[in-house]
């Protein structure tokens, strides 16, 4: 993996796990019940999940998109080399 992937890869998780830290914080300094707060988190962790589920699909999904344009590309050089090397041979 990359310096930069690792870099993105940090990031998505240092704001997931800020935005989680930062909500229950909220929560938990907020004037409810506990039965409230505790539905209030629950349904606050749900809707980080939901998030970042679709996020990692998101992400799936572009890095299919790369990896399949980057098979393609490799492809096409391999050809055009085997092609360039048919003909000195001949």
């Amino acid at each position: 993996m990359s310096d930069q992937q690792m870099n993105k890869k940090s990031f998505i998780e240092g704001l997931i796990t800020g935005g989680i830290l930062g909500v229950t914080a909220g929560m938990l300094f907020s004037p409810k019940s506990g039965k409230k707060l505790r539905r209030d988190i629950s349904d606050k962790t749900d809707d980080i999940m939901s998030d970042t589920k679709w996020l990692l699909k998101k992400a799936k999904g572009k890095a299919s998109d790369i990896i399949s344009d980057a098979a393609d590309k490799a492809e096409k050089i391999i050809e055009e080399g085997r092609k360039k090397v048919e003909g000195l041979t001949k």
